[in-house]
């Protein structure tokens, strides 16, 4: 109880303190007014001085990024990053118009700022799955049988090595198409900015995405070539180490339908989702 009437006195005095009446009746200053250098917080300047040394990162990797965007270009786009941009001036730069569209703008300053590091890219979040929601269930007599005998035992084990290698082979290789989707689209969508702020850049551009004879459309041609084989070849591995399993299942215990009720439904889940359409 006494505390409770401390903290009320003390919240009394406080806004006492704080009100104009009290101030000029005890002679108080409140106008603003500036800081000593001796009084000020020392941890002020630290946190200000971080924040000019972020603008001043940021600004190298801007310069860097307009050197990308003129060697795209072959020189056809020149970007001063050094004078400041006036957007009521966009125009007279032989812009498309002189709208900013805000939605645009902030997707593409986070597609900097996960180009050059300034935050994490997407694609360091998408990590392996190897029990994706949906996955059928592989289930076995084996597994608390106490009756194998070590040759079978050893079958089994190795059927089930087999099986989680094609799995996290397949899984790996997944991540790696989504992370490079995620890396090509950002890098695309740099480009399509960079575009749309010149008829001529906007040009060049489109002429690049749309002949398959460019480097970087046969780099992703080749990149998705690649990976579909992977994936063929593991979910080829897959299904035979299934259909092996199914032998053991039926040799040891005369079950002649283990592939049609769990190897099918589980294969035909992977090649679903290592599959592109």
């Amino acid at each position: 109880m006494i505390s409770v009437l401390r903290a009320t006195a003390i919240a009394v005095l406080l806004a006492l303190a704080g009100s104009p009446a009290f101030a000029q009746a005890n002679n108080i200053d409140t106008r603003p007014h500036n800081v000593a250098a001796a009084d000020r917080d020392p941890r002020l300047a630290e946190d200000m001085q971080g924040e000019i040394d972020k603008l001043k990162d940021l600004s190298g990797k801007l310069d860097k990024l307009a050197d990308i965007v003129k060697t795209l270009t072959n020189g056809k786009v020149n970007i001063d990053t050094k004078t400041p941009f006036d957007l009521s001036g966009l125009k007279s730069l032989g812009l498309k118009n002189s709208q900013v569209d805000p939605i645009a703008l902030l997707q593409t300053a986070l597609n900097l700022m996960e180009a050059f590091n300034v935050i994490d890219p997407r694609e360091n979040f998408l990590q392996p799955d190897y029990n994706p929601k949906g996955l059928p269930p592989l289930p076995s007599r084996a597994v608390k049988d106490a009756t194998l005998s070590p040759e079978e035992y050893g079958e089994f084990l190795g059927l089930q090595r087999d099986i989680n290698h094609a799995k996290e082979f397949l899984e790996k290789n997944f991540i790696v198409l989504k992370q490079t989707e995620l890396k090509t689209k950002r890098l695309e969508d740099l480009a399509d900015s960079a575009g749309s702020m010149s008829g001529i850049a906007g040009m060049y551009w489109a002429n690049v995405k749309a002949n398959p004879n460019d480097p970087m459309n046969k780099s992703k041609a080749a990149f998705y070539a690649k990976y579909d084989q992977g994936q063929k070849s593991g979910l080829d591995f897959l299904d035979a180490a299934l259909k092996k399993m199914s032998d053991f299942e039926y040799k040891k215990y005369g079950d002649r339908n283990w592939y049609l009720y769990f190897g099918l439904p589980y294969y035909n889940f992977m090649v679903a989702r290592y599959t592109r359409a």
